[in-house]
């Protein structure tokens, strides 16, 4: 078998598609999502820090009340609470996850990908998988990400040790401050480094998917045949399509005003009337075989047979069954036809001298 050094032809790609295999990164959507979420805290934060402060308040309050009255406001609260920012949370990271999928992948509905297969219990191609190549580079992407994120963990820890130390001695409210400008720059750095890793992921899931469908030559030749089909069975059925759309073969050889022929290749008939075809028509056309029992067919019913391998080569390529002949042929074909004519005129001529 020859090697698959061919990239994937449209339909190996649209087919793969169908299958669910295509190349999208998990890093990417995550880095989007952090994204999101920061805007969405940036927008809603002040408004979440009110209603907390007054949860808050509530509570305090709620010690006063009996425990159902008491229970009962705290709970419309949480309820309200949640309502507004876990659902919103929620719908937000819904769309978001939708949208930077469909921007990697498109539209794509792969029903072949939920279908059970025994294919994915097989123990052998599991652990093939294990060490294949992909994974070995999930691996090394999993502890890169640990190192970096570590890293970029203990950079802002440090740059803010001396602050954080002096917290007990300030109220509580700077120590929230202190925390939300500390999350702020870590989501920042988180955000940063899923772009540039996403970036790296993507790349990657695009190559190896693109490996996965490479194509040999024996590959390529037959998806074409699948495509095309045998061109002789393809032939052949144009051929026969061709008699019973226009009628009998015979029957229009008969009709024929002549056949120009390419000695053994090319047979095509040529009608022409004055009162019923304004031009020459073709309306048989035959290669090989076919050609060699159109002149047969011809010959048995005195219609004049003209050998000229140029016209014939160019009504055979360039002329369609039906079809009337092009203006570049006027010549040649009338030179043709006046020859055809004056030839059956000799014959009609010749028997009504025997008569």
């Amino acid at each position: 078998m020859s090697e698959k050094t061919e990239k994937p032809t449209p339909k190996k790609i649209r087919d793969a598609r169908k299958k669910g295999q295509v190349a999208k990164s998990v890093e990417v959507t995550s880095g989007v999502q952090l994204a999101v979420i920061l805007g969405y805290f940036t927008f809603e934060g002040p408004a979440l820090w009110r209603i907390l402060v007054q949860l808050q308040e509530l509570a305090i309050n709620a010690t006063n009340q009996t425990l159902s009255i008491g229970l009962g406001q705290l709970m419309e609260a949480v309820g309200s609470l949640a309502l507004r920012f876990v659902s919103g949370i929620a719908a937000v990271m819904i769309t978001t996850t939708a949208f930077s999928i469909l921007v990697q992948i498109g539209p794509l509905l792969a029903t072949e990908a939920l279908k059970p297969s025994a294919k994915k219990l097989n123990v052998m191609s599991n652990l093939k998988n294990i060490f294949s190549a992909k994974n070995l580079f999930e691996f090394v992407k999993s502890v890169l990400k640990v190192s970096l994120l570590s890293l970029i963990f203990f950079y802002l820890l440090r740059q803010y040790s001396s602050t954080i130390q002096f917290l007990p001695l300030y109220p509580v409210i700077n120590g929230l401050e202190v925390a939300m400008r500390l999350l702020f720059w870590m989501f920042l750095s988180l955000i940063g480094f899923y772009v540039v890793i996403g970036i790296a992921d993507l790349a990657f899931q695009r190559h190896d998917n693109t490996k996965k469908m490479m194509m040999s030559m024996d590959d390529i030749k037959q998806e074409h045949k699948n495509l095309e089909g045998n061109s002789e069975i393809k032939q052949k059925r144009k051929e026969v399509h061709r008699e019973i759309q226009s009628g009998s073969l015979a029957a229009n050889v008969k009709k024929s005003t002549a056949v120009v022929r390419n000695p053994t290749h090319i047979a095509v008939c040529l009608y022409y009337h004055p009162d019923k075809s304004p031009l020459p028509q073709v309306i048989e056309m035959g290669r090989d075989k076919r050609a060699l029992h159109i002149v047969q067919l011809a010959e048995k019913a005195g219609v004049p047979v003209v050998e000229n391998i140029l016209v014939a080569r160019a009504l055979a390529n360039g002329t369609p069954v039906g079809g009337y002949i092009p203006a570049e042929l006027f010549e040649p074909v009338a030179h043709i036809l006046r020859l055809a004519m004056k030839l059956d005129y000799d014959d009609d001529d010749s028997e009504e001298d025997e008569n």
